[in-house]
């Protein structure tokens, strides 16, 4: 009877804190994680970083959920946003993370659209960075499996010709 009680303790104190863990990581990690996200986009790249709500997932596998995800554009672009994304989605994997590595399993992006363009020197508004930023990460740093776009639309525009 005593080790009846004793597993029944032991079952619902891990379901409590498999509970507290789910919770925490659904009210706190992706409201912390997205200042920080789009503060990283803007000292590396120079440009403004937005979205709208950042979720979580859990299952079935972890992931990182962005909504009206937005790219500044170059300041001398012709519209304000060089990308925008309805829904992003990012699912990571766990046993790398704990141990270091960022190794992304899949991306998946819904309802984009990129405006490409260049000035009239012919310089692209997808060159980014500033002088100030230093080396890129190693490649290895992170590792992408997959990729996946749902209905991307492309705009291109030739700042020489205005076509």
């Amino acid at each position: 009877m005593r080790l009846k009680r004793l597993a029944a303790t032991t079952v619902v104190l891990l379901f409590a804190v498999l509970a507290a863990i789910v919770i925490a990581l659904h009210l706190l990690v992706p409201h912390s994680l997205a200042p920080a996200l789009a503060a990283s986009v803007k000292a590396d790249t120079g440009r403004e970083l937005s979205f709208g709500e950042v979720g979580l997932t859990l299952w079935p596998r972890p992931a990182l959920v962005l909504s009206q995800l937005r790219l500044g554009n170059a300041s001398w672009g012709s519209q304000p946003w060089l990308a925008q994304v309805e829904r992003a989605s990012a699912a990571f994997d766990t046993l790398a993370l704990l141990s270091g590595r960022l190794r992304i399993r899949q991306i998946a992006l819904t309802d984009a659209t990129v405006l490409l363009e260049t000035d009239a020197n012919g310089v692209g508004n997808w060159v980014m960075g500033s002088s100030k930023a230093g080396q890129p990460a190693s490649p290895n740093a992170l590792e992408i499996g997959e990729l996946t776009l749902r209905s991307l639309g492309f705009t291109y525009r030739d700042g020489r010709t205005g076509r």
